[in-house]
């Protein structure tokens, strides 16, 4: 019988990293994309796309950082 992973793993680290710290550029893309879901044109969203990706890129900057100092980078995160 196998037992559960204790460790969290790398992508499970960047996804809770990337939601607690994104979560307000996500939102405000995910309402430009709501509100444009019925006449949606190309780059409609652009500006918030691109402060969301930017976001997540530093965020994942940031956790590669995080993991070279803590053998624990879920500490930092909390």
């Amino acid at each position: 019988m196998q037992t559960a992973k204790t460790s969290t793993t790398p992508l499970r680290q960047l996804a809770l990293h990337s939601t607690t710290t994104c979560s307000s550029h996500a939102t405000i893309y995910g309402k430009c994309i709501l509100a444009a879901y019925t006449d949606v044109r190309k780059d409609s969203c652009r500006q918030e796309f691109e402060k969301f990706g930017q976001c997540l890129r530093e965020a994942v900057c940031l956790l590669v950082v995080i993991k070279k100092v803590s053998p624990d980078p879920v500490y930092f995160l909390r």
